[in-house]
């Protein structure tokens, strides 16, 4: 009986954490409020601060309380996280012998059973080692100001979690070093925290949690924090809960029976062989007990700085700073329910945008780029890699889009590292598409996390090594799906977004209504198209008419239908017939650079994830003319004054009348194209696959009956043209 019930237990808190786990929020507030303007507003936050309104001192009169030595700690700065629409964050500087840091604190009444606090944090890139972070604290009868309660025994009148980098010595497991600060967790303080439980009992310090993987923390980078905190529902339970995501990603949850693990004294350590279901957190015995205290600290104390000392000298092929620490802060949102990362603030109009910005993206008077210097442009041909249909939640399929940039992001700074000024990704960069295309009533819930994380991660590298970042990804707009090419600009903030005007049949996205052009100082204008719109001569030529200089095509597919011979002519024709200079970035290979005459600059084979470049003058390669009229320096200057629009109303026809002509012909409705697309690239493909293995086992007639069945759901797609293919081998006789 005992056994069985001891079972049953552990079975009902298994379920419990499933069931939690189900209930996580799919999308978050910040979702909702572009650059989390009017995020303010919305019922479920409890407070915001984003560092934009007001002098130091009326800040300070937004907290309870401030520490500034001298005043010289904390500062505003401009440095801001990638997609927002604001201009400064706060900066916290620690300097040895002077102070140890400092610190705003704010308390929240009457306080709230369960707390979400998002924050967006920068690690100076010489950053050494910090004693204590951020804190979150549940208090009865809170005082308007922190206290220091470290090393004190456990009381039942507060609880708390700190989020802190910690060294891999303080891990309690064995792993390879990591490099300062650190790598995250939380340190919880709770009435049953194991530290004081050994012998002696006289060492109250906080137990650390961390995640199973090591989730670094990097210096030069803005990061996104998010922590929950939930409250025990009654005094004797033990189901208190605490979370935590690092850029919208989920690297810990902590409740009972959501993970398996074994206590080492102070440190909880997950295993789901050795361990035990986790019991949860207890954290109060008193319902007056709310999260009601939020603690933005930076702590670097003296003895801190003499152990960076040390590592320093440990290390010499590191930069670190043993004099000083800065941390940044910014986009802090504390809410009842999950924020989430900033969404990407809308673009602006080139002719719009904020006369403050950084000095050298300036244009010159009349808004133009002038040019004449030779600028190294490229084209990424990342690999496959798609999230694939049958990862079961948005969430899981986040956390893919997550290990793509993982990759994709090396392959940014490798190009940095080759000169790029500007380098384009190919058309759906995240690999998403095949998800969508099995979870379209999920769709929206993975867009705008999947689109902050691929902002903000390419941001960075965009900021860090002042290069131009184009990449690609379907985006949720004003709720319509676009399949969008962005460029992001050397601050690593976004200059604009263009939408593919020409989705084929078989998509789903909602056409784009026009052709922008987007000024790139230090390149020129810079004009971008997605796969087919390159099939349809109307593209270029309407980007080259507004101005572009150079054109990103980004794709999967090529410029004709009509085979490999066609679609290269077609990329050189769309080069020389507008005088443009074209970067054709094709996933897994064929990229291609081509010049203003059509010539082909760099070619980049089939050689996935390498990268194709080529040095080029866009003021130059467009001198060109004929025998009586003569040679014009940019032959655009012509070409387009010897158009004749009058003659192309044609062009605005819906329905010409060729489409008359060929009424008998048959094409598929855009709902059954997308339906079969939808099959093709989730269960069609994996079936066409298994019908193959079928016929090399040798069992001909099971392989046959697949292949017929392909031939009839597939028709004319690849899978049905080539399960045909198969059907006819085998009526020859062979396998």
């Amino acid at each position: 009986m005992k056994v069985r019930s001891a079972v049953a237990v552990w079975l009902l808190l298994l379920l419990a954490g499933m069931a939690r786990a189900q209930e996580e929020p799919r999308l978050g507030l910040g979702a909702k409020y572009a650059g989390d303007v009017g995020i303010e507003q919305d019922q479920e936050v409890v407070f915001v601060e984003d560092f934009e309104q007001g002098s130091l001192e009326e800040l300070f009169g937004r907290w309870d309380d401030v520490a500034n030595e001298d005043g010289q700690v904390v500062a505003f700065a401009e440095d801001v996280v990638p997609g927002s629409p604001g201009g400064r964050s706060l900066r916290v500087t620690a300097t040895r012998g002077h102070d140890s840091g400092g610190h705003l604190f704010k308390v929240f009444q009457p306080g709230h059973d369960r707390l979400y606090v998002r924050f967006y944090t920068k690690f100076a890139s010489d950053y050494g080692l910090c004693h204590h972070f951020v804190r979150i604290r549940g208090m009865i009868d809170p005082v308007p100001y922190p206290l220091g309660q470290i090393s004190k025994e456990p009381s039942t009148r507060w609880c708390g979690t700190d989020i802190e980098p910690v060294r891999d010595s303080q891990l309690g497991r064995p792993g390879a070093p990591v490099a300062p600060p650190g790598v995250w967790a939380l340190s919880s303080y709770w009435p049953e925290m194991k530290s004081w439980q050994g012998p002696g009992g006289t060492s109250f310090y906080p137990d650390l949690f961390a995640p199973k993987e090591p989730v670094p923390v990097p210096r030069d980078r803005w990061v996104c924090v998010e922590v929950m905190v939930k409250m025990n529902s009654s005094p004797e339970r033990s189901d208190g809960e605490q979370a935590f995501w690092i850029d919208g990603r989920l690297v810990s949850h902590l409740a009972p029976g959501s993970v398996r693990g074994y206590w080492q004294r102070d440190k909880y350590i997950l295993d789901d062989q050795k361990g035990t279901p986790f019991e949860g957190f207890r954290w109060r015995r008193d319902m007056r007990l709310n999260w009601n205290r939020l603690w933005l600290l930076h702590y670097v104390s003296d003895s801190v700085f003499e152990e960076t000392d040390t590592y320093a000298s440990l290390h010499p092929e590191l930069t670190i700073n043993t004099g000083s620490a800065a941390v940044w802060f910014d986009h802090i949102v504390v809410a009842r329910s999950y924020v989430g990362p900033l969404a990407p603030a809308p673009s602006l109009q080139v002719e719009e945008r904020d006369p403050a910005v950084a000095e050298d993206t300036q244009l010159p008077e009349g808004g133009k780029q002038p040019m004449g210097e030779t600028v190294k442009v490229a084209a990424v041909q990342a690999k496959r890699r798609l999230v694939s249909y049958k990862v079961a939640t948005p969430e899981e399929a986040l956390r893919k889009v997550h290990e793509n940039l993982d990759v994709l992001i090396p392959l940014a700074e490798q190009a940095a590292g080759m000169g790029c000024d500007i380098v384009a990704f190919p058309e759906d960069t995240l690999g998403t598409i095949e998800w969508e295309a099995g979870h379209p009533d999920e769709v929206a819930a993975l867009l705008s996390g999947a689109e902050a994380a691929m902002l903000s991660r390419f941001g960075e590298v965009a900021a860090k090594h002042r290069m131009y970042i184009i990449c690609g990804s379907d985006t949720l707009e004003e709720g319509r799906v676009y399949c969008s090419a962005i460029l992001i600009g050397r601050d690593g903030k976004e200059i604009g977004r263009y939408h593919k005007v020409h989705p084929p049949l078989l998509e789903p996205s909602t056409p784009g209504d026009g052709f922008p052009v987007f000024e790139a100082p230090g390149i020129g204008t810079v004009g971008m198209c997605i796969c087919y719109d390159i099939t349809m001569p109307e593209t270029t030529r309407a980007l080259a008419l507004a101005g572009a200089d150079i054109v990103f095509h980004i794709t999967m597919g090529g410029a004709s239908m009509a085979g490999p011979e066609a679609s290269l002519a077609c990329f050189k024709a769309r080069a020389a017939e507008n005088f443009i200079y074209l970067v054709s970035a094709f996933r897994g290979g064929g990229s291609l650079i081509i010049s203003p005459k059509g010539e082909v600059l760099a070619d980049g084979a089939h050689e996935p994830d390498a990268i194709v470049s080529a040095e080029v003058n866009l003021a130059a390669g467009r001198d060109a003319g004929d025998a009586l009229g003569g040679v014009t320096a940019d032959f655009r200057a012509r070409l387009f004054r010897e158009r004749n629009p009058r003659a192309y109303g044609l062009l605005m026809n819906e329905n010409p009348p060729i489409l008359d002509k060929l009424k008998d012909v048959h094409v598929p409705t855009r709902e059954e194209a997308q339906a079969l697309f939808a099959d093709a690239i989730t269960t069609g493909a994996e079936a066409f696959y298994e019908a193959e293995r079928l016929l090399s086992e040798g069992k001909t007639e099971e392989a046959r009956q697949r292949f017929e069945a392909l031939s009839r759901r597939f028709g004319t797609t690849w899978i049905g043209r080539a399960a045909r293919e198969r059907l006819q081998r085998m009526a020859g006789g062979q396998n």
